[in-house]
């Protein structure tokens, strides 16, 4: 035991620690998905306290925070602990160095921090007491130093192997994503998909042959008693914008979404664009089959069918980025079934006949 100038005895041992320390066990996950573990980190380190015949009752405080800002929540709830209790003596207990800090910098500022506020450190993986002097011994400060450094080997590890993992799944292509809906009960033989319909249309619109509304109208896109914030009697005039509207006229909100994709298309490929019809051609063909059962932008995407899931894995990819993914009609892509762990062609019509190829194996 060392005494400071101004009175305070310092102990120099973990057995003294031990004798007259509470105790304060900090626990730590990164993320929400990972909070079911913070009580068997609690557990463990009680469990390893108890085991060490710690005479105070143990505080303990379980943090859901990633990186920098974990440990400055460890920081702060020490620094309130002693502030309102001066006269009691802590020690700072975690799971594992890591679990202080998985970044070098960050563990010595935690140990330098608590050390300044009389609170030694102390870990399951460390043999003994760490923190400025007069705490702790030389030995273990050297061993704090090299497991913090250790730790962030594996970070930089880990962190290079998820990017490269999304690295990887970028060329695949995404598996989920919010589309546009295709509406296959529009589709007709002679004018093809809405979306194809829409195009042409638009070309009378620019040309002032008809108007917008029109041209919705006129391929279904209409005002119900259904549509959101325009409920109403029928035949009913209504203020929309400083404009009436009648339940049954043309509502354009979805086909000017429709052709703003197209018109982003277009502008750098015509030639790509018509590709692009021609595979949303292909996916309502499918689509309607059975009355629209497989329809792959059925929300939420668990109500969809085997058949309407694996369509959707397929083809989302593409739909979001032509210019980047193989077209999934001619081309497919034969990686997007291995991240499922399976095998497939990657085309759409394999994806229709064998939709067990696209899902989870557990399924």
């Amino acid at each position: 035991m060392i005494v400071l100038k101004d009175g305070t005895q310092v102990p120099t041992r973990k057995e003294d620690v031990i004798q007259e320390y509470t105790p304060v066990i900090f626990a730590r996950v990164s993320s929400r998905g990972q909070k079911d573990n913070l009580p068997v980190q609690v557990a463990t380190v009680e469990a390893y306290v108890e085991s060490l015949g710690f005479k105070k009752k143990p505080l303990a405080f379980a943090i859901q925070q990633s990186g920098f800002k974990g440990e400055q929540q460890n920081i702060q709830v020490m620094r309130e602990l002693r502030e309102a209790n001066p006269d009691k003596k802590y020690v700072a207990v975690f799971r594992a160095v890591d679990r202080i800090g998985r970044d070098t910098e960050i563990a010595l500022r935690m140990r330098r921090e608590m050390s300044d506020m009389g609170v030694p450190v102390l870990a399951m993986n460390l043999p003994d007491l760490t923190g400025k002097k007069p705490y702790g011994n030389r030995s273990v400060d050297i061993l704090y130093n090299i497991l913090s450094t250790v730790a962030e080997t594996g970070k930089e590890t880990e962190l290079a192997a998820m990017i490269k993992a999304a690295e990887a799944s970028a060329e695949k292509g995404v598996l989920e994503g919010s589309m546009l809906s295709f509406y296959p009960e529009g589709y007709t033989d002679a004018g093809g998909s809405i979306y194809r319909q829409i195009w042409e249309g638009w070309k009378a619109v620019e040309r002032g042959l008809v108007s917008r509304a029109q041209l919705s109208k006129n391929l279904g896109f209409v005002y119900t008693t259904n549509s959101p914030a325009k409920k109403a009697s029928k035949g009913k005039k209504k203020k929309r914008l400083g404009q009436d509207y009648r339940i049954g006229d043309g509502n354009t909100s979805q086909p000017r979404k429709i052709i703003k994709v197209l018109q982003q298309i277009a502008e750098q490929s015509q030639e790509k664009l018509e590709e692009y019809l021609d595979v949303v051609d292909a996916i309502v063909l499918l689509e309607r089959r059975n009355k629209g059962t497989h329809k792959r932008d059925i929300k939420p995407a668990s109500l969809r069918s085997p058949k309407g899931q694996a369509m959707h894995r397929v083809t989302v990819a593409y739909l979001r980025d032509p210019f980047s993914y193989p077209n999934p009609v001619t081309e497919g892509n034969s990686q997007i079934a291995t991240i499922v762990g399976n095998t497939g062609a990657g085309t759409l019509q394999d994806a229709y006949d064998n939709p067990a190829t696209y899902l989870p194996k557990s399924r």
